[in-house]
């Protein structure tokens, strides 16, 4: 089972403030994005299954994505 299955996990961390060069303002700015990622990779005879997904935040956004990749070796020995 462990030479067939993947997992991944990140975490992401931006910070905007005047000092971002992309910022103009006349009042301070502080803002955080977190984003989270986990990823699962799992092998089936000739067939790759990826499927990950994310969660977003700001103070002003939320993003949540899910992708299901399916991949499947036609020509192999």
């Amino acid at each position: 089972m462990a030479d067939r299955v993947s997992l991944s996990a990140g975490y992401y961390v931006d910070a905007v403030s005047n000092a971002s060069i992309d910022v103009v303002t006349r009042e301070p700015v502080q803002e955080t994005r977190d984003e989270i990622d986990l990823g699962l990779d799992y092998v089936v005879r000739d067939t790759l299954i990826k499927v990950s997904g994310s969660k977003s935040k700001e103070p002003d956004y939320l993003a949540d994505t899910v992708n299901v990749d399916l991949t499947q070796d036609v020509f192999g020995a």
